[in-house]
């Protein structure tokens, strides 16, 4: 796993993290607070309110990263396909040659066989 993506994994965690411990913590200090039943209603709903911010902040969060990542990932794709089309060509220029040569050499054994013929035959 990439550096990257334990950052973006930590991270996330620490978000998710501190999105449960606030929630957590507001719904004890309600619960244990000494408070009329409407006063403890209403302070549960804007802690209800407060978590559902604290979420959207964290999905808008992981959102960015997501993208972040995937412009990464797509970026290093085109350098490894770059990479293996080179690499390919190199090979195929190399293989090209080597059988460039070994025709050179046909050539050159037949020719060498054909004057062999020709001074047997004469």
């Amino acid at each position: 796993m990439s550096k990257e993506s334990k950052g973006s994994k930590s991270g996330l965690s620490f978000v998710w993290g501190l999105a449960t411990g606030a929630l957590i913590g507001s719904i004890s200090a309600l619960l244990f607070a000494p408070k009329k039943g409407s006063e403890l209603r209403g302070d549960i709903k804007e802690g209800a309110v407060k978590a559902v911010e604290v979420s959207g902040q964290a999905l808008q969060t992981v959102k960015e990263k997501a993208v972040e990542v995937g412009k990464i990932v797509e970026a290093k794709t085109v350098e490894l396909v770059s990479e293996a089309k080179h690499g390919l060509q190199k090979i195929t220029k190399q293989e090209t040659k080597a059988q460039a040569e070994q025709s050179i050499q046909l050539a050159e054994t037949v020719e060498e066989v054909d004057v062999q013929e020709e001074a047997i035959g004469a």
